[in-house]
């Protein structure tokens, strides 16, 4: 079966997927630019780049469904370091 719209219906259809594909582009760039406080080796981290970090998170999981996909596309790439040989 095909839907069809009115044109009006196209329109509003049109503009809401700009201003969807707009503010999703606002808030990746928003969060990028929030997570370049986090250093590259991470430590320790203080409470504000927690924060950071919960919340691009947070942003990821509930627009990335797929957990797979998330992984491939987050901003943040876990590596654990695990413990590291020592030179005796």
């Amino acid at each position: 079966m095909f839907d069809h719209h009115t044109p009006e219906e196209l329109n509003k259809i049109a503009r809401y997927q700009h201003v969807i594909s707009d503010a999703t582009t606002h808030i990746w760039q928003h969060l990028a630019k929030r997570s370049e406080v986090i250093p590259e080796q991470i430590e320790e981290l203080t409470e504000a780049q927690l924060e950071i970090l919960l919340d691009i998170e947070s942003v990821e999981e509930e627009w990335v469904v797929d957990p797979i996909a998330r992984a491939e596309i987050s901003l943040i790439h876990w590596e654990d370091m695990g413990e590291q040989p020592t030179e005796d």
